[in-house]
């Protein structure tokens, strides 16, 4: 719904919640304020898409130049964190893009859009986009472009990647292959999320 005002790809509305970006955030900064009305000790993460538009992927959300007034729009509002992605409401392919996307193929390959972020909040970020190397994430993390990793395709393939991280079991994992095939297919299919990895 917020990443839906928030474009102007979806929004073609003509009133208060529409014309210029700080209007089409408008519908996302009072669910957070109507939220915090609730309770003012919650804390807000707040899942902020990001249209790319050269190339153009995604449809929903924001527009990469208005960040600069959506992000602190936001966090004006009490904002905690935030959980950086592409726009959905596009091909899923996209916004959960397999190894051999034509764009989105590197691991890490939404991590771009979280430095953007940063430009205009010290709030904590969470990454996504194809992580699976302990590495690459540890690197991420240490360096402070992002505050967390998210990866659900990955812990899919193995739900004791944190675990094996810790003990050094390293070459023990099972790595997401970004196949989409359990995943995502199944999603699609109504089969449920799973990984070729699974048994039985």
């Amino acid at each position: 719904m917020c990443g839906s005002f928030n474009s102007f790809v979806f929004n073609h509305r003509t009133d208060e919640y529409d014309n210029c970006a700080e209007n089409r955030a408008r519908f996302a900064v009072e669910a957070v304020r109507a939220v915090l009305r609730q309770s003012s000790e919650i804390s807000i993460a707040y899942k902020l898409t990001v249209r790319q538009e050269e190339p153009h992927y995604g449809n929903a959300g924001v527009v990469e130049s208005e960040l600069e007034i959506f992000v602190p729009m936001l966090v004006g509002a009490g904002v905690t964190s935030f959980h950086v992605t592409l726009a959905n409401h596009s091909s899923l392919e996209d916004t959960i893009p397999p190894a051999n996307h034509p764009y989105f193929k590197e691991q890490g390959c939404f991590l771009k859009f979280c430095d953007e972020v940063r430009q205009y909040t010290d709030k904590p970020i969470t990454g996504v986009g194809g992580l699976t190397q302990p590495d690459f994430v540890e690197q991420q993390l240490a360096s402070g472009r992002i505050s967390c990793a998210a990866m659900s395709r990955q812990l899919l393939a193995d739900p004791e990647w944190p675990n094996k991280v810790a003990a050094g079991q390293i070459k023990d994992i099972h790595r997401c292959v970004r196949c989409n095939k359990k995943c995502l297919g199944g999603l699609q299919q109504h089969q449920g999320t799973h990984c070729i990895y699974e048994k039985g």
